[in-house]
């Protein structure tokens, strides 16, 4: 700016001081150029960003020259930074005495930095001035600074900034305890009252700042043990859970509600909060006893299992075998989900044959609860009288599969019935058609059956398990025998020695009808 323009806006400015009665003598080219210069300052009080504005008077020319946030989106409710620059320009004439800057938003005085000190001709200062702004959305600050050079200095500007709602970490709540149904899927099934079940509560920090004295409480109708959880730090990008102890007292619909409190970098204290709705089934039990007298390896079991087709998880279960009011056996079983069963076994070491009464107690929801099954137990002591042999056994190969073939002797004194023969499926062994399993009615003492297997089997194998079963004096007797691979023999060896008879046979007929036509011949 000239020193005639300058002289130009002088005289205008000087004009406006006396009134609208003052008048001025100056050129046509002179009121041009004060228009002009008018203009600008106009123009320049109104900008948005970084504006300069400036007060030209008796000599002395001040202005906010620049302003610069510490951020071009600040978060709302978090404070940030506005650096601004004054300058007494070089075609001043006075230092300029500054007292205060306020800053305002939204015509809310917001903050006040008194004594700038002053500032001479051709030199600027820059200051820092803090702002919080808690509304979202574009938000002007006005700038006003006042001081004195002589004449009183009333600067303005503004500045506009687009302010962000604060990014709030989030808040997952899940009711946990999965449980694997028939078809291997895993399900979550609703509460039930009176039942603890696991709730976890996740928290998610997706801002760019640490989340700093983390304080987690999770509130609902039911009991919480131990509601209040607290983290030092959760950083940015981080996420922690927690897992919760609940019980539910009412059915139906019922609330979670997770409240978080913490604190900004800033100071600034936060506070989220997450209310999910669960559904809480009325609690239902419906337990029930089975028991069986067993042989298991040559040797008398008791089977239980204890199904519940209630909702209610049976806890703290016993099994145990009763005779003549004391108890000879017990075993303790997992706890048995909703919907769910467990099976135990109790062995014959110490459970003597007769009356045996089998007792289960377990926890449904509060109650402590006892159900009994009664069965005649009878031991079994292995017998010659009972002895299934395999004799005779061979092994052809076809493809990938092994046929097993033989007879079943039985070496005992007593007939067994319902006899069913089969490879045991194993790792390296597995049953396959066409013959998994080989059925015979009954074999007699001292008699067999022939039999017939078909498995997959691993190369590398010497012998191949066979699981023989039947039934004697009305128990089921299970036992396994080993069959020895030895040299296996493949199907179309077996067809091309199975030929050779044929081949004998053909050749003995045509043997036979020559010499019978040889006869006809000699006899006509």
């Amino acid at each position: 700016m000239s020193t005639t323009q300058v002289c130009f806006c002088h005289r205008f400015l000087e004009m406006m001081n006396r009134g609208n009665n003052t008048t001025l003598s100056c050129s046509r080219s002179e009121r041009v150029a004060s228009l002009i210069i008018l203009s600008m300052l106009v123009v320049s009080v109104f900008a948005v960003t970084a504006p300069v504005v400036s007060a030209q008077s008796s000599g002395t020319a001040i202005a906010i020259s620049n302003i610069t946030a510490s951020t071009q989106t600040p978060t709302a409710g978090e404070p940030f930074s506005l650096r601004v620059t004054i300058s007494n320009y070089p075609n001043s004439q006075r230092t300029a005495n500054l007292n205060d800057l306020v800053v305002e938003v939204d015509g809310d005085r917001e903050h006040i930095l008194n004594g700038l000190g002053q500032l001479t001709p051709g030199s600027q200062m820059t200051v820092s001035v803090p702002v919080t702004i808690n509304d979202p959305g574009q938000q002007t600050i006005s700038l006003k600074l006042y001081g004195s050079a002589g004449p009183v200095i009333n600067v303005q500007s503004q500045y506009v900034v687009d302010v962000r709602d604060p990014q709030l970490p989030s808040l997952g709540i899940a009711v946990t305890e999965p449980k694997t149904d028939q078809t291997g899927d895993i399900t979550v099934s609703n509460p039930v009252v009176g039942v603890t079940r696991q709730v976890n509560v996740t928290v998610a920090n997706g801002n760019t700042e640490s989340l700093r004295n983390v304080q987690l409480r999770l509130d609902s109708d039911g009991d919480i043990r131990n509601p209040r959880r607290v983290s030092a730090l959760i950083a940015s990008g981080d996420q922690t859970s927690h897992t919760y102890r609940v019980k539910f007292s009412r059915s139906g619909q019922q609330s979670l509600n997770a409240t978080l409190i913490y604190d900004t970098p800033s100071g600034k204290t936060r506070t989220v909060s997450q209310v999910d709705t669960v559904n809480v089934d009325a609690a239902t039990s419906d337990v029930t006893l089975d028991v069986s007298n067993r042989i298991r390896n040559d040797s008398s079991v008791i089977l239980t299992e204890l199904h519940q087709f209630g909702n209610v998880e049976l806890e703290d279960v016993q099994i145990r075998a009763v005779n003549d009011g004391s108890t000879v056996a017990r075993v303790p079983i997992s706890n048995v989900p909703g919907e769910g069963s467990r099976n135990a076994t109790l062995d014959d070491n110490d459970i003597p044959a007769g009356n045996i009464t089998i007792v289960a107690t377990f926890t449904a929801g509060t109650d402590r609860q006892t159900i009994q099954q009664s069965l005649r137990y009878s031991k079994y002591s292995p017998a010659p009288t009972s002895a299934i042999a395999l004799t005779d056994v061979g092994i052809t190969q076809g493809g990938g599969t092994l046929t097993i073939e033989g007879e079943a002797a039985n070496v005992g004194t007593a007939q067994v019935n319902s006899v069913l023969i089969s490879a045991a499926n194993t790792d390296a062994v597995t049953p396959v058609g066409p013959t998994k399993e080989y059925f015979i009615d009954n074999i007699d003492s001292n008699e067999f059956e022939t039999f017939e297997a078909t498995v997959n089997a691993s190369s590398n194998l010497d012998q191949i398990p066979i699981q023989v079963e039947y039934t004697i004096n009305g128990q089921r007797v299970s036992s396994t025998l080993p069959v020895d691979i030895g040299t296996i023999e493949s199907q179309s060896d077996s067809n091309q020695e199975g030929g050779s008879p044929l081949l004998a046979i053909g050749l003995l007929m045509i043997v036979v009808v020559g010499a019978g036509i040889g006869v006809y011949r000699w006899r006509n």
